[in-house]
């Protein structure tokens, strides 16, 4: 679902009177001048179609928008009831119905994971939405192994301890019957205490256990996953090792 034309049109007029007190009529542009035939310094969305920044929606009172670039989903710092989360969501622009199912689909399976929240994955504060856009309320825990902070945490853990947490966290992803579906270093985040957790359920798996047929399929996923984790972290201490080596010579 997009907004109508109508409430596009009412949040184009509210944004050109915050503005100069123009008329916008929901045909501006959200920019520093609108286009439309007011002359506010805010322009209005004015369709689905609007290609913009994620700047600021309209949300629970208890939150603190912060900015952030537009795309198809994206997590965007901010803080919530005082605690330092992401939100993960999709800018107007982007929220096709195939966007909103996806995002639906990850929330359900973080709904699914909720007896290791706070342990293997992000423990998740709320769920809304916003123009019928879904919005998902992350714990931020920690940096992501992909970034330099987060890799040089992950590093300072040893090989064997970073890849014991990691793999004991997606062993505990797989208990629940969940194939995390892709498990490279963006998707990994440690903290300042040394924990390993794993975000974006995007491509996931689920099942019950009940079919007996797909409880095996799941179970060569389970294993697979488990081997490609092992081998992504294994070369991330390899490169690692051949970086300080070239560095000293």
């Amino acid at each position: 679902p997009t907004p109508s034309s109508a409430s596009s049109e009412a949040q184009g007029r509210r944004h050109g009177r915050r503005g100069g007190g123009g008329k916008d009529k929901g045909k501006g542009t959200q920019g520093r001048r609108g286009r439309g035939k007011g002359k506010g310094k805010r322009g209005g969305p004015a369709d689905s179609a609007l290609k913009r920044p994620f700047v600021l929606r309209t949300g629970p009172e208890n939150v603190i928008w912060t900015s952030g670039k537009g795309g198809v989903a994206f997590a965007n710092q901010t803080w919530f009831d005082g605690t330092k989360c992401f939100v993960k969501t999709l800018p107007l622009s982007g929220a096709t119905d195939r966007a909103i199912y996806e995002l639906d689909r990850e929330i359900a399976v973080y709904d699914w994971l909720k007896p290791v929240q706070g342990t293997a994955v992000p423990t998740v504060l709320s769920v809304s939405e916003d123009h019928g856009v879904p919005l998902l309320f992350l714990r931020d825990e920690g940096y992501a192994v992909a970034t330099r902070r987060g890799y040089d945490k992950f590093l300072s853990l040893g090989l064997d301890a970073a890849k014991g947490r990691a793999c004991k966290a997606l062993e505990m992803i797989h208990k629940l019957g969940v194939v995390h579906g892709d498990v490279a270093l963006r998707n990994i985040v440690v903290n300042d205490d040394g924990q390993v957790k794993f975000i974006d359920f995007g491509q996931s798996l689920a099942h019950d256990g009940k079919d007996e047929e797909l409880r095996e399929k799941f179970a060569a996923k389970m294993k697979s996953e488990m081997a490609d984790l092992s081998m992504t972290i294994d070369k991330c201490f390899e490169k690692h090792m051949n970086d300080s080596i070239r560095h000293r010579k």
